[in-house]
């Protein structure tokens, strides 16, 4: 806003914001001016004061009449305003002695209103307040043709709408390059030649590629390929360029004893035969110790070197034992102890003579053949993947199918957090293609949390058809997001280019046999530990039915 007085010696005066008007009738584009004009008599600096205000708010000024005459100029914006000219004396203004008192009011040089001697009602009137009421108009804006559609890429230019956006991959070095996209949307995945042979699975380019027709993935398939290079080599050819394990192995008369007492640790490779192998001196790995699996459990001696004999016939104190698994078919893995039970002497990975290790954790890696597979344990609950749709949400854009692809299919689910509890606010289901999620935003007409709140952290979490849970993480997004996929963000949209996992286990390990004094109700995976079958009877030596042989006492 801003003021010009001007006075019979034509003095500038600033108003609001200190911004000098150059000249008379200066303002900014859009603005009116209004001139108050007035003349009054020798007690209107006592009795009379005018005062203009906007209805909106924007504008409020007051100021005394004077003996004589002044002159009062303000910009105004657009608005609705109100001029009131107050006279305390409720006598009016003279009009004697030839008097020209008068008030007059002009809006952009058009004269709007007037009070004087000769008007009606006259300013000498008996009057206590005189009102006008003016608006000022916004300007008109001019109309700009153009796009105005958001689906088209001339949105928001001055041409028309003729090019829907199409959204892919723009690069043609890509894998991923659609030719018909003309909006690049972060799905470029690039182009990685190996063997994409993966039997009836699907590969890293996201088909069914069995280059050798035999329903088995290639000795050395790479999940991550996508473009096939001939390199793929069979299971069976595999097989023939590594020569199976060698078994035998010499009982040295002192040994650590080593328990695989849950066959589901070995179940998902089949049956086969156990090794453990020490090094020789001149480093070969010779076994020291072997047992067959065949879908039980297991007991293997590993054998300690004979320090009577020259030669290194076996395992020395602290040496590491290499475990080593073959099945029927030739098919060979590392094995990788995980975990042992606590009632055991020592781990199962390193020797100790007359140790005795049970083991409760295995995973392995294939050498020559096989699926490159690690065990799980502890089947979780199922994960509740049902929300509310509240009507407000954030798109979240997996575009790359491939992302999730080494965890098989399942389904999505986007979790926000009710003190301290984890409810889905959104989820879809995972088939190996690229997938389109919904986070529903917190309906604030209702009591209740629903939905994400702004800027609260999105939970990513995975369940595979089989049950198998994993937490997910964020890694990145496309530049062309609005926003971080794991910070909710009302009508956001994020495309994620970037994903990692960690497996969620339930686990709790302990003996699962209620026939054992040893039993835990809450244990769901089995240590080994169940050592004493219970004895029901009198445990009290007092009483005379007694029994010495009772270990858990029935009443």
């Amino acid at each position: 806003m801003r003021q010009l007085q001007i006075n019979n010696k034509l003095k500038l005066f600033y108003l609001f914001f200190i911004i000098p008007i150059l000249s008379f009738g200066q303002c900014e584009e859009g603005n009116s001016i209004i001139d108050i004009h007035t003349n009054g008599d020798m007690f209107s600096t006592a009795e009379n004061e005018v005062c203009i205000s906007s209805s909106e708010g924007i504008f409020n000024e007051c100021f005394s009449m004077v003996s004589g005459s002044e002159d009062y100029v303000y910009c105004l914006e657009p608005g609705n305003y109100t001029v009131e000219i107050t006279d305390s004396g409720y006598d009016g203004i003279t009009c004697n002695f030839g008097a020209i008192n008068h008030i007059s009011i002009d809006i952009d040089g058009i004269d709007k209103f007037n009070l004087d001697c000769s008007s009606s009602p006259s300013i000498n009137s008996s009057w206590s307040i005189q009102t006008f009421q003016f608006t000022v108009d916004a300007p008109l804006i001019s109309q700009v043709s153009g796009c105005t559609d958001s689906n088209y890429l001339e949105y928001n230019s001055d041409t028309e709408c003729e090019t829907l956006i199409i959204f892919g991959c723009t690069d043609p070095a890509a894998f991923s390059y659609n030719v018909d996209a003309n909006f690049d949307d972060g799905s470029c995945v690039p182009i990685v030649f190996g063997c994409t042979d993966n039997g009836n699975d699907l590969n890293g380019a996201g088909i069914v590629n069995d280059d050798d027709g035999d329903g088995l993935a290639s000795f050395n398939y790479d999940p991550n390929a996508n473009v096939l290079d001939y390199s793929c080599m069979s299971i069976n050819f595999a097989q023939t360029q590594c020569p199976p394990l060698d078994f035998t192995y010499q009982n040295t008369g002192s040994n650590m004893t080593l328990f695989v007492t849950s066959a589901d640790l070995l179940s998902d490779i089949g049956n086969g035969t156990v090794g453990v192998y020490f090094l020789d001196d001149s480093g070969a790995e010779i076994c020291g110790g072997s047992a067959s699996f065949t879908g039980s459990p297991i007991q293997i001696s590993a054998n300690g070197d004979d320090a009577t004999s020259a030669e290194k016939d076996g395992f020395s104190s602290g040496e590491t034992i290499i475990w080593k698994f073959e099945d029927d078919n030739g098919n060979q893995y590392n094995l990788d102890i995980s975990s042992t039970a606590p009632n055991s002497s020592g781990p199962a990975d390193v020797f100790s003579l007359n140790g005795i290790s049970f083991i409760t954790g295995i995973s392995y890696e294939a050498i020559c053949g096989g699926d490159d597979n690690t065990l799980s344990d502890g089947q979780c609950p199922a994960l509740d993947f049902n929300y509310t749709y509240t009507g407000s949400n954030m798109t979240l854009f997996v575009t790359d199918g491939d992302l999730l692809s080494d965890l098989g299919n399942g389904t999505i689910g986007l979790y926000f957090d009710i003190d301290g509890q984890e409810v889905c606010g959104g989820s879809a289901s995972y088939t190996g293609g690229p997938v389109q999620i919904s986070a529903s935003g917190d309906d604030s007409t209702t009591p209740e949390k629903d939905g994400f709140s702004s800027g609260e952290t999105i939970i990513w979490k995975f369940e595979d058809d089989s049950g198998n849970q994993y937490n997910l993480d964020i890694t990145s997004t496309a530049p062309n997001s609005t926003g971080p996929a794991d910070v909710y963000s009302l009508n956001g949209l994020s495309f994620i280019t970037g994903i990692s996992y960690e497996a969620i286990s339930c686990a709790v390990e302990g003996c699962t046999d209620s026939d054992y004094v040893e039993y835990n109700p809450n244990a769901n995976l089995d240590d080994g530990s169940c050592f004493y079958e219970v004895v029901l009877g009198c445990t009290n030596e007092n009483a005379t039915n007694y029994n010495e042989l009772a270990n858990v006492d029935d009443g």
